[in-house]
């Protein structure tokens, strides 16, 4: 059952974002000042959407294939072994991997290319590594 809108909210009447979350919505940009827009429509979207991998509400990064309809939460991509590319806060599913280009899927210690599912994304410095490393 989807969630009523005044259960979402906090004491003080305010939704509660998570930073990354916010950050890789499909849509939401950050302006110089690194305020987000669009980020209502993220949040109501999420509302009405479960997450793929927990099934709970709230999810609102996508899956950036065309006509791929997996949704996640951020750490829930993680957990569910999709590619998560930096450069342009986006996502592949583990359905779509193949659609990843090259560049996107380098290693930052060996500087060569990998299979995507055997490869780390590091949320602090946003680069990715072979698991053996």
């Amino acid at each position: 059952e989807i969630p009523r809108w005044e259960d979402l909210l906090s004491d003080q009447g305010l939704f509660v974002v998570h930073h990354c979350c916010a950050a890789w919505s499909d849509g939401v940009l950050q302006d110089d000042n690194y305020e987000f827009q669009n980020l209502d429509k993220a949040v109501y979207s999420g509302t009405k959407q479960k997450c793929d991998f927990c099934n709970r509400y709230g999810a609102s990064i996508c899956c950036r294939a065309t006509k791929c309809c997996k949704f996640y939460h951020y750490p829930c991509a993680a957990a569910a072994g999709t590619l998560q590319i930096f450069s342009s806060m986006s996502l592949l599913c583990v359905d779509h991997l193949n659609q990843a280009k090259p560049s996107e899927v380098i290693c930052n210690v060996c500087k060569t290319m990998g299979d995507p599912q055997d490869q780390m994304f590091c949320t602090i410095c946003a680069n990715h590594y072979h698991s053996k490393y």
